[in-house]
């Protein structure tokens, strides 16, 4: 959505409460808006965008004036999963395996994460590792963060930003406002959004009484003999290490 009339001064992201459901702007740069609208699903509405609905859309959030549509779609809400992330010498990975809501961003994390953990065991796989215990590892770990976690948890936002009341919306905006305003927890916002705060439990490859075994390493800021500064993962190697 590319906009004028100064509006690109406008503070972001901009939200509208409506009583159908939510609006929200972000703008990608200067004159280029990205609108995003949730509402119940309506099996009677095309897939193309009439032009009067991305008109009140614009007004909601950004305000009135002209403004030229870039590209505009009606995206429709699934909450979806492989049974399996392996099958023999098959892997699902990212949206194949699994898809749920968009609401808060993490189908990207969760794809990149499977990459993550997929790759360094196919790898040592094909090196003449433990074929089954390595990859059935990754259907057991990956399947435990996404589906049980990451899906649960899109789908409980899923469901507040969308089933209830503008009344319980509003309150809900106005507690997440105000629970952010502390930097507690704005990080666990942040490791919550970035999905670094998650960690494997057991598996074929991990044991549930090592409590640091599938647990995020901490990337702490370290002094190096010379007086300089860095960060503990700019000195791993891409390879196993021990600390």
């Amino acid at each position: 959505m590319r906009i004028g009339d100064g509006r690109d001064e406008l503070e972001w992201p901009r939200v509208w409460n409506g009583r159908d459901g939510p609006s929200v702007a972000i703008r990608l740069k200067d004159g280029l808006w990205r609108i995003i609208r949730l509402e119940r699903g309506d099996p009677t509405k095309d897939d193309d965008v009439p032009e009067e609905e991305i008109g009140d859309r614009v007004a909601e959030t950004l305000g009135d004036g002209p403004f030229a549509i870039e590209w505009a779609n009606r995206f429709r809400i699934h909450l979806r999963s492989a049974p399996r992330f392996r099958s023999g010498r098959v892997l699902l990975a990212g949206d194949a395996a699994h898809v749920h809501s968009p609401v808060g961003g993490l189908g990207m994390n969760a794809g990149i994460q499977d990459a993550h953990n997929l790759a360094w065991k196919l790898a040592t796989a094909l090196q003449r590792g433990d074929v089954d215990r390595l990859l059935d590892s990754y259907d057991v770990e990956r399947r435990a963060v996404v589906v049980e976690d990451v899906s649960t948890y899109t789908d409980v936002l899923t469901r507040l930003f969308l089933q209830v009341p503008s009344t319980v919306r509003a309150a809900a905006f106005l507690f997440l406002r105000l629970w952010l305003s502390f930097s507690g927890p704005r990080k666990l916002m942040i490791r919550r959004a970035t999905m670094i705060g998650l960690g494997y439990e057991e598996s074929p490859l991990l044991v549930r009484q090592d409590r640091a075994a599938g647990v995020r390493l901490p990337n702490p800021i370290l002094r190096c003999p010379e007086g300089n500064r860095t960060r503990l993962y700019d000195l791993l190697p891409n390879a196993p290490v021990v600390l």
